[in-house]
C-alpha cells in the first residue's frame, strides 16, 4: 500500500520527538500546531508551533523563533503560528501579509530556491509523483504543501495544489489516511515564502517581521 512519506509513522515519529523536546525545554509555553511538508518546493519540513503565553512584543517573537531554530535543529524549519502575532502591542496587522509577501517577492525573483538536504528530502519529493497519481492534475499544477495537523486523526491533513485553473476542495485517500485537497491561485508569494525562512533566520528576526521588514522597510 502506498503512503504518502509526509504523513508516515517515521516521519511523524521524528518531528513529534523534537517536538515533545520542545515542549520541554521552554517549559511548555509553546506546543506544535502542525506540520508542513514541501514536495516540489525545496522538500522542507516546517514544524508550526502555538505560544500559549502573551508575547509582549515582536522582539519576544523573534526571541522565541530563533530559540525554536536552535531546539529544532538542521533537519526541520520552525516558526509561530499567526496567532501570536494578534496579542503584541500594538497588534501586527496579518491582514496586509498577502499584499506585503507580492511585494518581498519582487525583491527575492532572482534568488535560488533553498532546497533542503535533510535525511527526509528524497522521500518528500516522492510525495509529488505519489499525489500526482491520486489527483489530476495539469503539467502547469504544483504541489505546495502537505499541512498536517498535530492530531490528524480529529482534523484531516490536508494537499495544497497552486492550479490557475479554479476548482472546488475535494478528498482524496491515499494509503489509508484521507486528505482534503485545496486548490490555490498561482503567484510568486509562494516560493517568496520559503526563500524567507532562511533568510529570517540569518537576520535574527521572526519570518513575518522580516517579511514585513524587507518589503516595506519595516513599518506597518
Amino acid at each position: 500500500m502506498i503512503e504518502l512519506y509526509s504523513v508516515s509513522t517515521a516521519l511523524t515519529g521524528e518531528i513529534f520527538k523534537v517536538a515533545n523536546e520542545v515542549f520541554s525545554a521552554l517549559q511548555g509555553k509553546v506546543s506544535l500546531v502542525e506540520y508542513v511538508t514541501l514536495p516540489e518546493a525545496g522538500q522542507h519540513v516546517i514544524m508550526r508551533f502555538g505560544h500559549r503565553g502573551e508575547p509582549s512584543s515582536l522582539d519576544e517573537i523573534d526571541a522565541i523563533e530563533n530559540m525554536l531554530d536552535r531546539l529544532v535543529g538542521e533537519n526541520f524549519w520552525a516558526v509561530i503560528v499567526g496567532e501570536a502575532y494578534k496579542k503584541v502591542d500594538p497588534e501586527f496587522p496579518l491582514d496586509k501579509l498577502p499584499a506585503r509577501l507580492e511585494i518581498f517577492s519582487n525583491i527575492v525573483t532572482n534568488m535560488p530556491l533553498p532546497v533542503a538536504s535533510t535525511p527526509f528530502a528524497s522521500k518528500i519529493k516522492e510525495d509529488e509523483q505519489i499525489i500526482r497519481s491520486n489527483i489530476r492534475l495539469s503539467s502547469d499544477d504544483w504541489v505546495w504543501e502537505v499541512e498536517v495537523p498535530s492530531n490528524k486523526e480529529e482534523n484531516l491533513p490536508v494537499i495544497r495544489i497552486v492550479s490557475a485553473k479554479p476548482q472546488d476542495k475535494e478528498a482524496v485517500t491515499i494509503g489509508a489516511q484521507e486528505f482534503t485537497v485545496e486548490f490555490l491561485p498561482p503567484g510568486d508569494s509562494y516560493k517568496a515564502l520559503v526563500k524567507a525562512y532562511p533568510m529570517a533566520r540569518k537576520s535574527g528576526m521572526a519570518l513575518l517581521r522580516y517579511i514585513f521588514d524587507e518589503s516595506y522597510g519595516g513599518r506597518f
